[in-house]
């Protein structure tokens, strides 16, 4: 009968099962195959471990939330204090020379050629002597919550 059902090397997978249902293979291979899903304790011991890496990537990025609205106005001050300087540098002159000038999205055209993108400035910039003195962000803007520190000369999270 086995010889039959397997019919040399090439049998085919129902011989093999029917070999299997008259009990021609190991007793250990049919009880491996009654055994089906987890166990309640697995299950919860998964979802707990999975709960914890959860809280713990959570608390980490809370800390990143509000931190790039800063940088970003940051560093649009600081594109907008390196144009200045090249418009300066290109026109041979002294901060005392430029006085008190608005840069903001719509102008100085002579300032413009040396941003990037002015269309896109977040807030208008006040320049007083060739330093940025004041800065507004646009209500409608990515960091309406930020406040100019002039002093510091950077943008900070208003408080």
């Amino acid at each position: 009968m086995f010889g039959r059902a397997f019919q040399g090397i090439g049998g085919s997978l129902r011989d093999y099962r029917r070999a299997n249902a008259d009990g021609l293979l190991p007793s250990g291979a049919r009880a491996l195959s009654t055994q089906h899903g987890f166990t309640l304790i697995e299950i919860l011991v998964v979802v707990a471990l999975l709960g914890i890496l959860v809280a713990i990537v959570l608390l980490n990025i809370t800390g990143f939330l509000g931190s790039g609205a800063v940088e970003s106005a940051n560093t649009e001050a600081h594109q907008v204090q390196t144009a200045v300087i090249a418009y300066m540098e290109a026109n041979e002159l002294k901060p005392s020379d430029l006085g008190d000038m608005v840069v903001d999205k719509d102008g100085p055209p002579e300032v413009d050629q040396y941003l990037l993108n002015p269309s896109r400035l977040q807030a208008k910039y006040t320049i007083s002597n060739g330093v940025i003195s004041d800065a507004y962000p646009y209500p409608d803007g990515k960091w309406a919550d930020c406040i100019w520190h002039t002093e510091a000369g950077e943008w900070r999270v208003e408080e």
